[in-house]
């Protein structure tokens, strides 16, 4: 009796052993499998930026703001109007202007109209702002940025791909609005502001489209 209880232990004892060795072999083949396939979609998604000119579509792109008070987020978007990106070797130039008179506030018509007042940006007197690209590198688009006849340098943390088709551009960048005169609040320019300080700084984030039109 002792024997055959003995037997049927150890072929229950073998029987596991089999059984987490299979399931260890699947395990890493699915481990692989998901590697390899993963490897794979990384590669694939890998495409480098195709040498040409393409020009902006408007309708298809998106620019979004930011700014905050002590106590307020606000945000927003701006319609680009134009726009031409080229592409040769790698290196990324050209322009994009800004719709301002475009300008909308989340928060509804009073900041949206305030913001076009002489306050901000004056639009019936600036109604565009313009952006020309210079120098793209290791992901970081640098240029000079044009509001209100005022050129700054802006830099912007920006990934560009193309697939032979369209372009398409998102990124970000922050800037001083005090840098072009936008001084309505502003606690490191107007003293005694206080509590109703808006801060400098100004976010912007693009999604940008763009097709092309000539081949280099």
């Amino acid at each position: 009796m002792k024997k055959i209880i003995f037997v049927i232990i150890f072929i229950a004892a073998l029987a596991v052993t089999f059984y987490l060795i299979l399931g260890h072999e699947k395990i890493t083949r699915f481990q692989d499998s998901s590697r390899s396939a993963l490897e794979e979609s990384q590669t694939t998604a890998l495409v480098p930026l195709s040498d040409g000119i393409y020009t902006l579509a408007a309708d298809e792109s998106e620019i979004s703001w930011g700014a905050r008070s002590l106590f307020l987020q606000e945000k927003g978007l701006i319609n680009p109007s134009t726009g031409v990106i080229e592409i040769n070797n790698g290196n990324v130039s050209g322009f994009l202007t800004l719709d301002m008179a475009s300008i909308v506030a989340e928060s509804g018509d009073v900041l949206t109209d305030h913001l076009k007042s002489v306050d901000f940006f004056n639009v019936d007197i600036f109604p565009q702002a313009r952006f020309d690209a210079k120098e793209y590198t290791e992901g970081r688009l640098k240029g000079d940025l044009t509001i209100k006849n005022v050129t700054q340098p802006v830099t912007f943390n920006l990934d560009v791909l193309t697939t032979g088709g369209p372009l398409v551009a998102k990124g970000s960048a922050s800037i001083d609005r005090t840098s072009w005169g936008i001084n309505f609040l502003s606690e490191s320019v107007l003293a005694g502001v206080g509590d109703k300080a808006i801060k400098d700084t100004i976010t912007f984030d693009v999604h940008l489209v763009a097709y092309p039109t000539v081949s280099i």
